[in-house]
């Protein structure tokens, strides 16, 4: 062990003990316990299945399931959301990476776009964690990232802290988008966090098709079925 680790020893971010293989952020007994899901490849996702009523999409794919069995998992997105670990992205995309690898075998995407936030919200928490991990997996994937083709110039509320019905009523104009005559004929990932209600997907996608993109898909690390009552955290 070298005077760095001795120390500054690195903690796990899950159950912080300390980790001896400064490569990892994550214990072993936490990376054993972790819930993956996993879909068959040749069933439609039920993340696309719940968007099949709003919209009209190519593919949508969620490599993680939000739910009670995935508490510690969710620990690791809590960290990217609200507690600033940036490399948090780096982790999750890694623990998807066998889901994600064959999600881009399988599909073609022409750009990579992150769900904005507005830009209050992005100066008050440093960044955007649509953004990162988009950012993290158009690197991986050697795809273009868009980051600037959406935005948000009015402020929603608090998803976090709303019902179900409450987190489905989103402003007109709350997202817009700014798409040149050549990416109209693009297939656009759209890419996000979480997708819970796909309230805020499906808004982003109307910007989307306002402007004319013809193909429109969704991606989320962390999709939660409407089976599953998600507890309320304040999103700073």
């Amino acid at each position: 062990m070298g005077l760095a680790a001795l120390f500054f020893p690195k903690h796990c971010m899950i159950c912080e003990h300390i980790i001896e293989h400064r490569s990892s952020h994550l214990c072993v007994s936490c990376a054993s316990s972790l819930y993956l899901s996993t879909y068959e490849y040749n069933r439609i996702h039920p993340m696309h299945l719940q968007f099949a009523p709003q919209v009209v999409l190519e593919v949508a794919y969620s490599p993680f399931i939000n739910s009670p069995y995935a508490a510690q998992l969710i620990q690791v997105l809590h960290a990217l959301k609200y507690k600033k670990q940036l490399f948090a992205a780096k982790v999750l995309c890694a623990l998807a990476s066998p889901q994600l690898s064959a999600f881009f075998e399988r599909h073609n995407f022409d750009i990579i776009v992150p769900v904005p936030s507005h830009f209050l919200k992005k100066i008050k928490r440093g960044y955007n964690p649509a953004e990162v991990l988009a950012h993290e997996i158009a690197k991986e994937q050697g795809i273009a990232l868009g980051a600037k083709l959406l935005s948000q110039p009015k402020r929603k509320a608090i998803q976090a802290l709303n019902n179900k019905h409450q987190r489905t009523n989103i402003q007109p104009g709350t997202f817009r988008a700014k798409i040149s005559q050549k990416q109209k004929k693009l297939h656009i990932l759209l890419i996000d966090d979480v997708c819970t209600t796909g309230a805020t997907m499906a808004a982003c996608y109307w910007a989307l098709k306002k402007q004319g993109v013809e193909k429109v898909s969704f991606l989320s690390l962390f999709f939660t079925p409407l089976e599953y009552e998600v507890k309320a955290t304040r999103d700073p």
